[in-house]
């Protein structure tokens, strides 16, 4: 997962339905508080059997947030666009 921030205007944050950090577990606060912070989350799961389940609950919010493959955070007073990849599977992408 990766994150950017977003310089959205005031008409466009308001028609985007952001994922709200404070509305999901622990456990995916870690993990998008690591892409914001650090510009990305990697986690080689290729030593795992499944998808960590916060990982996997991520992957489902994005795909309820999603609008035309783009997906934004609302973390600390700002909005951050999410690109999330999964084994090749596309679930986010940066818009443009």
């Amino acid at each position: 997962m990766e994150a950017k921030k977003a310089d959205l205007t005031k008409s466009e944050a308001e028609e985007i339905s952001p994922i709200n950090f404070e509305q999901v577990t622990l456990e995916e606060q870690e993990i998008l508080e690591t892409a914001v912070e650090e510009g990305q989350y990697k986690r080689c799961l290729d030593d795992v059997e499944y998808t960590p389940e916060p990982l996997q609950r991520l992957r489902k919010r994005i795909g309820e947030h999603s609008q035309n493959m783009h997906v934004y955070l609302r973390y600390d007073e700002s909005h951050y666009a999410l690109a999330l990849i999964i084994e090749d599977q596309v679930y986010a992408q940066f818009p443009g």
